[in-house]
Protein backbone atom coordinates (compact mmCIF):
# COMPACT_ATOMS: atom_id res chain seq x y z
CA UNK A 1 0.00 0.00 0.00
CA UNK A 2 1.16 3.27 -0.78
CA UNK A 3 1.55 5.56 1.93
CA UNK A 4 0.95 9.61 1.57
CA UNK A 5 4.06 11.39 2.72
CA UNK A 6 2.49 13.96 5.05
CA UNK A 7 5.79 16.27 4.03
CA UNK A 8 5.04 16.42 0.63
CA UNK A 9 4.31 19.81 -0.90
CA UNK A 10 0.75 20.09 -2.58
CA UNK A 11 0.80 21.40 -6.24
CA UNK A 12 -1.02 25.10 -7.03
CA UNK A 13 -3.24 27.03 -4.74
CA UNK A 14 -6.65 27.21 -3.55
CA UNK A 15 -9.15 29.90 -4.38
CA UNK A 16 -8.58 31.29 -1.23
CA UNK A 17 -5.00 31.72 -1.72
CA UNK A 18 -5.78 33.34 -5.07
CA UNK A 19 -8.19 35.67 -4.17
CA UNK A 20 -5.80 37.02 -1.04
CA UNK A 21 -2.66 37.17 -3.87
CA UNK A 22 -5.34 39.15 -6.09
CA UNK A 23 -6.62 41.27 -3.23
CA UNK A 24 -2.92 42.32 -2.47
CA UNK A 25 -2.04 42.88 -5.83
CA UNK A 26 -4.93 45.16 -6.31
CA UNK A 27 -4.07 46.99 -2.97
CA UNK A 28 -0.71 47.78 -3.72
CA UNK A 29 -1.59 49.33 -7.02
CA UNK A 30 -4.30 51.54 -6.20
CA UNK A 31 -1.75 52.85 -3.12
CA UNK A 32 1.02 53.35 -6.47
CA UNK A 33 -1.22 54.80 -8.68
CA UNK A 34 -1.29 58.28 -7.63
CA UNK A 35 2.44 58.40 -7.08
CA UNK A 36 2.58 56.84 -10.32
CA UNK A 37 0.22 59.41 -11.77
CA UNK A 38 2.56 62.55 -10.27
CA UNK A 39 5.69 61.14 -12.19
CA UNK A 40 3.95 60.92 -15.33
CA UNK A 41 2.33 64.39 -15.12
CA UNK A 42 6.06 66.29 -13.71
CA UNK A 43 8.10 64.31 -17.03
CA UNK A 44 5.67 65.19 -19.46
CA UNK A 45 5.38 69.23 -17.75
CA UNK A 46 9.15 68.85 -17.83
CA UNK A 47 8.94 67.89 -21.31
CA UNK A 48 6.31 71.00 -22.29
CA UNK A 49 8.99 73.82 -20.16
CA UNK A 50 12.05 72.18 -22.33
CA UNK A 51 9.80 73.03 -25.61
CA UNK A 52 9.72 76.46 -24.43
CA UNK A 53 12.46 76.59 -24.20
CA UNK A 54 13.28 75.81 -27.71
CA UNK A 55 10.77 78.56 -28.70
CA UNK A 56 12.24 80.96 -26.86
CA UNK A 57 15.53 80.25 -28.75
CA UNK A 58 13.95 80.75 -32.17
CA UNK A 59 12.05 83.86 -30.84
CA UNK A 60 15.77 85.15 -30.21
CA UNK A 61 16.43 83.77 -34.04
CA UNK A 62 13.45 85.84 -35.19
CA UNK A 63 14.26 88.69 -33.59
CA UNK A 64 18.09 88.71 -34.81
CA UNK A 65 16.91 89.01 -38.76
CA UNK A 66 13.72 91.41 -37.87
CA UNK A 67 14.93 94.50 -36.88
CA UNK A 68 15.69 92.97 -33.39
CA UNK A 69 11.90 92.26 -32.54
CA UNK A 70 9.97 89.22 -31.58
CA UNK A 71 6.81 88.44 -33.83
CA UNK A 72 3.49 90.20 -33.19
CA UNK A 73 -0.15 89.06 -33.78
CA UNK A 74 -3.40 88.87 -32.75
CA UNK A 75 -3.39 85.56 -30.61
CA UNK A 76 -0.51 83.46 -29.85
CA UNK A 77 -0.93 81.21 -33.12
CA UNK A 78 -0.57 83.78 -34.81
CA UNK A 79 2.31 85.21 -33.68
CA UNK A 80 4.45 82.12 -33.18
CA UNK A 81 3.54 80.80 -36.38
CA UNK A 82 5.90 82.65 -37.41
CA UNK A 83 8.53 80.53 -36.02
CA UNK A 84 7.21 77.31 -37.69
CA UNK A 85 10.34 77.15 -40.47
CA UNK A 86 12.73 77.38 -37.73
CA UNK A 87 11.77 74.95 -36.00
CA UNK A 88 11.10 73.08 -38.60
CA UNK A 89 7.81 71.35 -37.31
CA UNK A 90 4.87 72.17 -35.52
CA UNK A 91 5.66 69.43 -32.73
CA UNK A 92 7.36 71.79 -30.35
CA UNK A 93 3.60 73.46 -29.77
CA UNK A 94 2.19 70.70 -28.77
CA UNK A 95 1.22 69.91 -25.20
CA UNK A 96 -0.06 66.07 -24.31
CA UNK A 97 -3.33 66.70 -22.88
CA UNK A 98 -4.26 70.01 -23.26
CA UNK A 99 -7.55 70.65 -24.01
CA UNK A 100 -6.46 73.72 -26.28
CA UNK A 101 -5.83 71.45 -29.24
CA UNK A 102 -9.41 70.48 -29.09
CA UNK A 103 -10.44 66.34 -30.32
CA UNK A 104 -8.64 67.45 -33.48
CA UNK A 105 -5.60 67.73 -33.09
CA UNK A 106 -5.53 65.99 -29.27
CA UNK A 107 -2.43 63.56 -30.55
CA UNK A 108 -0.45 65.72 -32.18
CA UNK A 109 0.08 68.68 -34.94
CA UNK A 110 -0.18 67.75 -38.81
CA UNK A 111 2.63 69.72 -39.97
CA UNK A 112 0.58 70.08 -43.07
CA UNK A 113 2.19 73.79 -43.99
CA UNK A 114 5.78 71.23 -44.40
CA UNK A 115 4.42 69.02 -46.37
CA UNK A 116 1.24 70.21 -48.40
CA UNK A 117 2.06 72.13 -51.47
CA UNK A 118 0.83 74.55 -51.50
CA UNK A 119 1.74 75.37 -48.14
CA UNK A 120 -0.78 74.85 -45.55
CA UNK A 121 -1.41 77.46 -42.41
CA UNK A 122 1.44 77.33 -39.61
CA UNK A 123 -0.87 76.57 -36.35
CA UNK A 124 -3.75 76.70 -37.21
CA UNK A 125 -6.34 76.32 -34.22
CA UNK A 126 -5.58 73.77 -32.11
CA UNK A 127 -1.80 73.24 -32.69
CA UNK A 128 -0.53 75.49 -30.45
CA UNK A 129 -1.13 75.63 -26.43
CA UNK A 130 1.11 78.06 -25.32
CA UNK A 131 0.21 81.44 -24.37
CA UNK A 132 2.88 84.57 -25.79
CA UNK A 133 3.16 87.73 -24.42
CA UNK A 134 3.61 90.18 -27.87
CA UNK A 135 5.52 93.63 -28.15
CA UNK A 136 8.61 91.98 -26.82
CA UNK A 137 12.22 91.99 -27.36
CA UNK A 138 15.65 90.49 -26.38
CA UNK A 139 15.94 94.01 -24.76
CA UNK A 140 12.89 92.91 -22.51
CA UNK A 141 13.60 92.85 -18.77
CA UNK A 142 14.57 89.36 -18.25
CA UNK A 143 12.43 88.78 -15.42
CA UNK A 144 8.95 89.07 -17.31
CA UNK A 145 7.11 86.14 -18.85
CA UNK A 146 6.99 85.96 -22.37
CA UNK A 147 5.70 82.01 -22.99
CA UNK A 148 3.19 80.38 -20.48
CA UNK A 149 0.81 77.23 -20.54
CA UNK A 150 -2.54 78.66 -22.16
CA UNK A 151 -4.79 80.32 -19.48
CA UNK A 152 -8.53 79.54 -19.50
CA UNK A 153 -11.13 81.08 -22.43
CA UNK A 154 -11.48 84.52 -22.33
CA UNK A 155 -8.95 84.53 -18.83
CA UNK A 156 -5.92 85.52 -20.29
CA UNK A 157 -3.51 85.04 -16.22
CA UNK A 158 -5.37 82.58 -14.60
CA UNK A 159 -5.75 78.57 -14.52
CA UNK A 160 -8.69 76.24 -13.56
CA UNK A 161 -8.14 72.83 -11.66
CA UNK A 162 -11.16 71.17 -14.43
CA UNK A 163 -9.07 69.05 -16.50
CA UNK A 164 -11.60 68.98 -19.21
CA UNK A 165 -11.07 72.63 -19.78
CA UNK A 166 -8.63 75.00 -21.54
CA UNK A 167 -6.03 76.23 -19.12
CA UNK A 168 -6.71 72.81 -16.72
CA UNK A 169 -4.05 70.53 -17.91
CA UNK A 170 -1.72 70.56 -14.42
CA UNK A 171 -5.06 71.13 -12.54
CA UNK A 172 -4.53 74.47 -11.47
CA UNK A 173 -1.37 73.22 -9.26
CA UNK A 174 1.56 74.78 -11.51
CA UNK A 175 2.11 76.04 -15.08
CA UNK A 176 4.77 76.36 -17.38
CA UNK A 177 6.54 79.37 -17.91
CA UNK A 178 9.57 80.84 -19.99
CA UNK A 179 10.75 84.22 -18.96
CA UNK A 180 12.46 87.05 -21.38
CA UNK A 181 15.80 86.01 -19.95
CA UNK A 182 15.06 82.36 -21.23
CA UNK A 183 14.58 80.37 -18.36
CA UNK A 184 12.04 77.94 -17.52
CA UNK A 185 10.37 77.17 -14.82
CA UNK A 186 7.16 75.15 -13.76
CA UNK A 187 6.26 77.37 -10.59
CA UNK A 188 2.85 76.55 -8.52
CA UNK A 189 -0.33 78.46 -8.81
CA UNK A 190 -1.89 80.36 -6.05
CA UNK A 191 -4.67 77.97 -4.78
CA UNK A 192 -7.06 80.57 -4.33
CA UNK A 193 -7.13 82.10 -7.76
CA UNK A 194 -4.78 79.77 -10.03
CA UNK A 195 -2.74 82.80 -10.87
CA UNK A 196 1.06 83.02 -10.53
CA UNK A 197 2.17 85.29 -7.80
CA UNK A 198 5.13 86.65 -6.86
CA UNK A 199 5.76 89.24 -3.63
CA UNK A 200 1.71 89.61 -4.05
CA UNK A 201 2.58 90.71 -7.60
CA UNK A 202 0.39 89.00 -10.40
CA UNK A 203 3.67 87.97 -13.12
CA UNK A 204 1.55 87.95 -15.64
CA UNK A 205 -0.17 90.98 -15.59
CA UNK A 206 3.03 93.30 -14.71
CA UNK A 207 3.21 96.05 -17.12
CA UNK A 208 4.58 95.44 -20.28
CA UNK A 209 3.26 91.96 -20.09
CA UNK A 210 0.51 91.85 -23.13
CA UNK A 211 -0.48 88.00 -23.25
CA UNK A 212 -2.09 86.62 -25.95
CA UNK A 213 -4.01 83.26 -25.93
CA UNK A 214 -3.42 80.32 -28.28
CA UNK A 215 -6.68 79.31 -30.51
CA UNK A 216 -8.27 76.44 -29.38
CA UNK A 217 -9.15 73.25 -31.88
CA UNK A 218 -12.57 71.64 -32.33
Amino acid sequence: MKIKNPYQRRGGFTLVELLVVISIIAILATASFPAMNAVLTNARMNASMQNAVNIHKALVNYASGNSGLYPDGKTANEALGYLVDDLTSEKPFFVSGSKWHGSTFAKGPDNLWEFSSPAGKALEPGENAYAFSVGMSPESDARLPLIASGFTEGGVGRYTNDTTKAGGRWKGKKTVVVYCDGKGDTPDLDRQSFTLKENNIDVFKQDGVDFKNPVKGN
